[in-house]
């Protein structure tokens, strides 16, 4: 995020102050055979993404570098993924550091929101760790309650998502809710996250429609090639 206070040129997921944090060691035990209905999910969220595209051609938007990457394979009530935001003249410093968990429930996928309860930016660039937050355990992080998304595969292989319409408290810059709306596909994800009063006024985020993250094949190439080297 920049370093003013987020406005209508503010970038994708600005940081949400919530209420209602819980423990996310707490959050429900998915149902049974749900890790292998989430692996497409996890998948198409994992990656590096940038939205210098959308930025070249509307001045509204900001150059963003989004990176999601797999954390704790070996748990069962996952999967998890780190997920890190920085614009991109300054990706040492991100403005937006969560973990999400996924769950699948009946025909829906849940995206449940988590952050960390301590120093953030100790974890800064984890997504480049061969094990990224490996030393770390849900027992380390906060559920944004409310802000979970809850998402629908499409028939043409997208994934459709939002939060509830006021599920999710925000604070920020004089808003009582916010919302986030989400499209995910094998070429990238379109996110559009806003804040709205209590009237139901926005009150933060674009206002010209959601951020464009296109996914970085090459980086994606690049480490696995590096990974499968001796």
């Amino acid at each position: 995020m920049p370093s003013k206070p987020p406005s209508t040129r503010s970038p994708l997921l600005p940081a949400i102050m919530s209420l209602g944090l819980l423990a996310c060691a707490s959050l429900p035990v998915p149902r049974a055979g749900s890790s292998a209905d989430t692996g497409e999910l996890a998948s198409l969220l994992a990656g590096h993404f940038s939205s210098a595209a959308q930025a070249a051609n509307d001045p509204a938007f900001f150059p963003i570098e989004l990176h999601v990457v797999r954390i704790w394979p070996h748990r069962s009530d996952g999967p998890w993924l780190y997920v890190e935001q920085a614009e991109a003249r300054s990706p040492e410093k991100p403005y937006r550091q969560r973990v999400y968990r996924l769950e699948a429930t009946d025909d829906v996928f849940i995206s449940h929101v988590c952050e960390f309860k301590s120093a953030p930016l100790d974890h800064a660039g984890a997504f480049r760790a061969a094990a990224p937050l490996q030393a770390l355990s849900p027992e380390d992080l906060e559920q944004k309650r409310g802000c979970e998304v809850t998402l629908r595969r499409s028939t043409d292989g997208r994934y459709l998502g939002a939060t509830g319409a006021r599920t999710c408290q925000s604070t920020l810059r004089g808003a009582a809710f916010a919302t986030s709306e989400v499209t995910l596909s094998a070429t990238g994800l379109e996110s559009w996250d806003r804040g709205f009063d209590q009237a139901g006024q926005q009150v933060w985020g674009s206002t010209r429609g959601p951020y464009q993250f296109i996914r970085d094949g090459a980086r994606a190439q690049r480490e696995s090639t590096a990974s499968h080297q001796p």
